[in-house]
């Protein structure tokens, strides 16, 4: 599985648990070290990861498991693009390079300017967002869940005008993600039920 496609994943795990569907996975030569997925309104207790708090971001719970060192060739990447908080904590864990698969047009700060020396001196080059059916479908999941749970108005308004919008609407009216959030855990399988809907 390409890591797109495990960060979409997660992400689908995320939704099918209730939360923000983001997934994340960090890379070191090539090879996934670490992951994590959006549980914010996950109610499942975890020892090894944030949850049920505004902090238990999908990049945060991967990062989180990073050992501490010095710089290293990580790359983070991820379904949505990362918020001040997760680009903030990226810098942190000394990652060099984030792929994000959607644009996130509300809290997205994957290009922000350095506001630090430190910022400046671990510069982090910057992939995303893609064209691919993965990055439709992470950011029309993304719309999906707000639309369904009526959360963040403001940010709602801001995916109005994503590219991922038109995919949001189809999978609205003709994806059946109701039921395939009861019965499809694997995302291979959703995108080959709905991915007609993608293109």
């Amino acid at each position: 599985m390409s890591p797109d496609r495990r960060a979409l994943q997660l992400a689908w795990d995320a939704y099918r648990a209730g939360s923000v569907p983001i997934g994340a996975v960090v890379l070191e030569d090539g090879r996934i070290v670490a992951e994590g997925q959006n549980r914010i309104f996950d109610p499942r207790p975890s020892e090894d990861v944030l949850w049920s708090t505004l902090l238990a971001h999908a990049e945060t719970n991967a990062l989180a498991q990073l050992p501490v060192v010095h710089a290293r060739p990580y790359r983070l990447v991820t379904t949505l693009e990362p918020c001040l908080l997760c680009t903030g904590a990226a810098h942190i864990a000394r990652v060099a390079e984030i792929r994000y698969l959607a644009a996130d047009p509300y809290g997205g700060a994957a290009t922000m300017t350095p506001v630090n020396l430190a910022m400046e001196h671990a510069a982090i080059r910057v992939e995303g967002p893609l064209d691919t059916m993965d990055a439709r479908l992470a950011g029309a999941l993304v719309i999906v869940y707000l639309e369904e749970q009526s959360l963040w108005p403001r940010a709602r308004e801001a995916f109005a005008s994503s590219p991922a919008e038109p995919y949001a609407r189809r999978l609205l009216t003709k994806g059946r993600l109701g039921e395939h959030r009861r019965t499809t855990g694997d995302v291979g399988e959703l995108m080959g039920a709905i991915g007609h809907l993608l293109r």
